[in-house]
């Protein structure tokens, strides 16, 4: 997970997939009034460098919400 609170961002790994995305917008709000918008993205070719190199920044996300 990857928290940016000064930009009120947070990444959160998910297979991009609608149920998943909107389990995870459910578990972050309950009764959809804090979420403004949200974006899933795919994985980067750094994203799967650092993955496969085994980098604490490789958890870097592939689902972002913000408020």
């Amino acid at each position: 997970m990857h928290r940016d609170q000064a930009g009120l961002t947070l990444g959160v790994p998910t297979d991009g997939s609608a149920s998943e995305v909107r389990a995870l917008l459910d578990a972050a709000d309950p009764a959809r009034v804090l979420i403004a918008s949200f974006a899933v993205r795919g994985a980067s070719l750094d994203d799967v460098f650092l993955t496969l190199t085994r980098h604490d920044d490789a958890k870097e996300t592939a689902g972002v919400l913000t408020h």
